[in-house]
């Protein structure tokens, strides 16, 4: 399966949620559609869209980071329109609760308009991911693996992928052993988006891990690509907003 050109040969499947502008690239990697997030740190209007070549390639998506006490319904048309894909949230580097009654603002815009929540596992609790997902059925929330594996959570992620039809996992540090084989063939649950959290790490690795797991093709097409563009596609737009 790894051959002299397979990223280059699997570059228009992917549909990457996880990218950062900046950085140093490792490689020349352009996937087919790919999402750009602002450095968390950064003020959520201060994200620069990427020039584009003049040859022919999709444009990216963004996913724009807020916090509790912005203007959530004169914001979130406005980035809808500059090709929002998602929200980025981070409870605990700005010292506020994801289930708490200061973020409700926010997850019930996102909910009406279907824009998913993207957060880290790192940044919040499950319990709080729990609630969240309970209380706002209609909100696609995708769980980052940031920088700590995932694995160390299969205890909790499972029941809740189970319970909730809305929960979703990002697979950048989705690396157990047979973990794609457990929770596709045993659990029944396909509802992972590919990310590669490049440039700081090469996308070889998660797209390795994907396309040589044991699991239907028709699952790696969902996970690689068609997840996150069904995703994309339900994102409501408020037309009477400015």
């Amino acid at each position: 399966m790894i051959g002299e050109n397979f990223l280059e040969e699997n570059l228009p499947r992917i549909f990457d949620c996880n990218m950062w502008p900046g950085g140093e690239a490792k490689t020349g990697y352009e996937p087919g559609l790919r999402v750009y997030s602002a450095n968390p740190d950064a003020q959520c209007a201060s994200l620069q869209h990427t020039p584009h070549s003049a040859r022919a390639e999709p444009l990216p998506y963004y996913a724009y980071n807020f916090a509790p006490l912005m203007e959530i319904e004169h914001t979130i048309d406005f980035f809808i329109r500059h090709r929002a894909a998602a929200v980025r949230l981070f409870p605990k580097k700005m010292n506020y609760s994801l289930a708490g009654t200061e973020t409700e603002a926010i997850l019930c815009a996102l909910e009406e308009r279907r824009l998913p929540l993207m957060v880290w596992h790192t940044e919040t609790t499950w319990a709080e991911i729990d609630a969240v997902c309970g209380r706002h059925p209609g909100l696609p929330v995708i769980i980052d693996g940031s920088d700590k594996k995932l694995l160390y959570h299969n205890r909790v992620y499972i029941p809740l992928l189970l319970k909730h039809p809305n929960l979703y996992l990002e697979t950048y540090n989705f690396i157990q052993y047979m973990g794609y084989e457990a929770l596709v063939n045993k659990y029944k649950i396909d509802r992972l988006v590919f990310g590669t959290n490049y440039p700081a790490n090469s996308p070889l690795a998660p797209l390795y891990m994907l396309l040589s797991a044991d699991i239907p093709e028709t699952a790696k097409e969902k996970i690689l690509n068609g997840n996150m563009k069904r995703l994309v596609s339900g994102i409501k737009l408020d037309i009477d907003a400015p």
